[in-house]
C-alpha cells in the first residue's frame, strides 16, 4: 500500500473557542481513508487498514466480548481474504477519534452501522500500566479513553497492518 500522507492528524475540531485553539489553528493531516471494497478501509494517514461496517464479520457481528475473547476473537479472525488481523493497540485505536462529531465522535460516512451499545466502547489490545487486571479501552460517544476490567464486555473492531 503506498502512503500518501504523512505527519500527525488533525482532531476534527472546528469550533474557534478562543484564538489560538485547535479550532483556530485546523493543523495536522486530514483524515483520508479509502474503501478497499471489501469491507475494509484504508487509513492512508497510518498504513493501517479497518474493518469498516460496525455490525460487519470484522466487529463481531456488532457482539459484547470480553478483552480475553477480543484478543483471542482478532487472533483468529480470517477476513476480507486476511488472516493477520489484530486487535488495535490504545495510539491506533484513538487515532480513528474525530473531535468535531459527538454520539458518535467516529465518521460514520467511513464506518457504518455501529452498534449502539454502551456509548460505543470498544476495547484495545492495550493493558493499562499500573494495573494488569485491566485494559484501556475508548468510548466513541464522546472520543474519551479509559480502563476497565478485563472482563468486562466491550463492542471490537479489527485492524491489521501500520508501520513499525
Amino acid at each position: 500500500m503506498t502512503i500518501e500522507n504523512t505527519g500527525l492528524l488533525r482532531t476534527g475540531q472546528t469550533a474557534v473557542y478562543r484564538a489560538g485553539d485547535d479550532g483556530f489553528y485546523r493543523k495536522g493531516v486530514s483524515f483520508r481513508y479509502r474503501d478497499n471494497g471489501d469491507g475494509t478501509v484504508s487509513d492512508l494517514v497510518t498504513g493501517l487498514v479497518w474493518a469498516r461496517d460496525g455490525t460487519g464479520r470484522g466487529c463481531a457481528f456488532g457482539q459484547l466480548l470480553t478483552w480475553y475473547e477480543a484478543i483471542d476473537w482478532a487472533e483468529n479472525l480470517e477476513f476480507a481474504g486476511y488472516d493477520d488481523w489484530r486487535l488495535p493497540n490504545r495510539r491506533e485505536l484513538d487515532s480513528l477519534v474525530d473531535a468535531g462529531r459527538t454520539l458518535p465522535a467516529l465518521d460514520t460516512s467511513v464506518f457504518p452501522n455501529l452498534p449502539a451499545s454502551l456509548n460505543y466502547e470498544y476495547w484495545t489490545s492495550s493493558t493499562v500500566d499500573f494495573d494488569p487486571f485491566y485494559a484501556w479501552y475508548i468510548g466513541f460517544d464522546s472520543g474519551h479513553v479509559n480502563g476497565s476490567t478485563k472482563n468486562y464486555h466491550y463492542l471490537v473492531r479489527a485492524v491489521r497492518g501500520g508501520r513499525n
